[in-house]
Parts: C-alpha cells; structure tokens; sequence
C-alpha cells in the first residue's frame, strides 16, 4: 500500500474513481482537467471539525477556478456520516471511503489528511492534519490556483 507521501513524491497518475453521498460519480472524465483536493476525514475527529471551515472556504473560493474538492470519510457508516452531516452540514462533495478507489492514501488513523491532485491526475501534494485555511492555500498553489 503506497503511503500518500510516497505518491505525491513519485507525482504517480491516480484515476479517481468515487461516488457522493449524493448520487454523483466523480472519475476520470468528469474530473478531466480539474485539480482535486481529498480531505480524509471522520465525524469524531476534532482536528477535521476545526478544518470543515476552512475546507468549505476553499472549496467556495476556488471551485469557480475548477477545483474539486472532496471530503472522503474514513471507515464510518453512511447513516454514521448522514447523523453527523444533519448536525454539521457541509457543501463540499462527500463520499464514503468504501465508495471509492482512494484507500491507497490513508497512511494511518490520524486524521485529516489531504492529498492534492493537478489538472492532470497527477498527486502533487499532501498535508497531514489540520492546518486552517493558510495551509490548505498553500497546498492548492501548487495546483496554479
């Protein structure tokens, strides 16, 4: 299993492949030229509440430039997640860990990571644990936005 700083080191092409909460399918084509920010995430993780914030503010600010941003939860169950969600609503494109081809990018339990993709699939970056909403800036630019 690669660790997500090794596949951002190596720049390795990912097709990712995931369903929302929603009903929407993200891959390949529908992603095609779009840089994707992943934030693995869980409802009992304090650092990802103190993150939903700023994750929002990016995906607000920079989806009209073409960025993806997609909150993936990590080994929780949908009505866990749905529960959680109803609280603490969120805009941003969720899905379950389970409902993806993303698990390669978990490197442990501690959370939240996020893992950047360029336009062209490409990992380019990662950010492990909360940051707020300078770091997570900072981890997009290397996406040219």
């Amino acid at each position: 299993m690669a660790s997500a700083a090794t596949a951002a080191a190596t720049g390795r092409v990912v097709k990712i492949s995931a369903k929302t909460l929603s009903g929407e399918t993200l891959d390949a084509t529908t992603l095609r030229g779009k840089p994707v920010l992943l934030q693995f995430w869980t409802t009992w993780c304090n650092f990802c509440q103190s993150d939903e914030g700023a994750v929002e503010s990016i995906a607000q600010k920079l989806g009209p430039k073409g960025l993806v941003v997609l909150a993936v939860n990590a080994y929780e169950t949908r009505q866990k997640v749905e529960e959680y969600l109803h609280k603490h609503p969120r805009e941003s494109k969720i899905a379950l860990l389970n409902e993806t081809n993303l698990s390669s990018y978990l490197t442990g339990r501690s959370y939240p990571i996020y893992v950047l993709f360029d336009r062209s699939g490409s990992s380019i970056g990662t950010q492990m644990g909360a940051g707020g909403e300078q770091s997570l800036r900072r981890l997009v630019q290397r996406a040219g936005l």
